[in-house]
C-alpha cells in the first residue's frame, strides 16, 4: 500500500505545475501591447487555468494535498508511505515529464493540451474508483460511516463537477490562448494527447502493479 500511495497521486506537485503554467500565461500577457486583444485573451486564459489550482491548494475549500495525506495514512496505518524508499521513478516518469513541460515547455498550446488530457482522465478515474473505495473501506469491521467518509473525502471531492469543471476551465483556457495567437484550436491534436495520456498512464499502472506484486511475494517469503 505504501508503494501505491507514494506513486499514485501528489496533489501539491500537480497544483504547483498549474500555478507555473498560470504565471507563464500572465508573463506572456504582460509582454503584449497594452489593452490589445491578444493581451486580454491571455489574461482570460490565465484566469481559467488558475481555477484548477485554486481547489487543489485549498484556496476555495479543503486542501487536496492534506486530504490525500489523510487517505493514504489511513490505508497504510501510518505516514511511512511518504518515505523516499517507496518512490518508483519508472512509475511516475511520464507524469513528471508532463508536469515539467507545463513549467518550462516551449509550446504553450501543447502544454495546455496535456493539461486538458490530465483533467479529463482524472474525471474518469475518480468517477470509476469512488464506489470501489467506498465498498472496500466499508468492509472494515468497526469502522463507522463518519470515519469512513472522512478518510475517503479526497476521493469524494473529485467526483461530480470537480474534475469535469477543471476540464471545462482548461478548455476555455485553450480557446482563449488560441484566440490570442490567432489560430484555431486543433481538436484532433487534443484527441491524440488524450490517447497518449491514457496509454502512458496504463503503462505506469502496469509497472506499479508488477512492483507491488514482487514486493508482496518477497514479504510472504520473509
Amino acid at each position: 500500500m505504501c508503494q501505491f500511495f507514494k506513486n499514485w497521486r501528489n496533489p501539491a506537485v500537480g497544483a504547483g505545475s498549474f500555478c507555473a503554467l498560470t504565471c507563464r500565461l500572465f508573463e506572456e500577457a504582460c509582454e503584449c501591447e497594452r489593452d490589445s486583444v491578444a493581451q486580454r485573451e491571455l489574461f482570460f486564459s490565465a484566469a481559467c487555468i488558475a481555477e484548477v489550482s485554486n481547489e487543489d491548494m485549498g484556496l476555495l475549500g479543503p486542501n487536496h494535498g492534506e486530504l490525500y495525506e489523510e487517505l493514504a495514512t489511513a490505508f497504510c496505518g501510518s505516514d511511512k508511505w511518504k518515505l523516499q524508499r517507496y518512490g518508483l521513478p519508472m512509475v511516475t516518469e511520464y507524469l513528471t515529464e508532463a508536469r515539467e513541460y507545463l513549467e518550462r515547455g516551449k509550446d504553450m498550446i501543447y502544454a495546455l493540451m496535456i493539461s486538458l488530457a490530465e483533467e479529463l482522465y482524472n474525471h474518469g478515474e475518480f468517477t470509476y474508483i469512488a464506489p470501489l473505495f467506498k465498498k472496500w473501506y466499508g468492509r472494515i469491521p468497526g469502522l463507522d460511516v463518519h470515519t469512513r467518509n472522512r478518510y475517503l473525502r479526497f476521493i469524494f471531492e473529485h467526483v461530480g463537477g470537480t474534475e469535469s469543471g477543471h476540464f471545462a476551465y482548461m478548455t476555455q483556457g485553450l480557446i482563449h490562448y488560441c484566440r490570442a495567437c490567432g489560430v484555431t484550436p486543433d481538436w484532433e491534436a487534443l484527441g491524440q494527447r488524450n490517447q497518449e495520456y491514457i496509454r502512458e498512464t496504463a503503462i505506469s499502472f502496469d509497472r506499479l502493479c508488477a512492483t507491488m506484486k514482487v514486493s508482496n511475494e518477497q514479504a510472504e517469503v520473509v
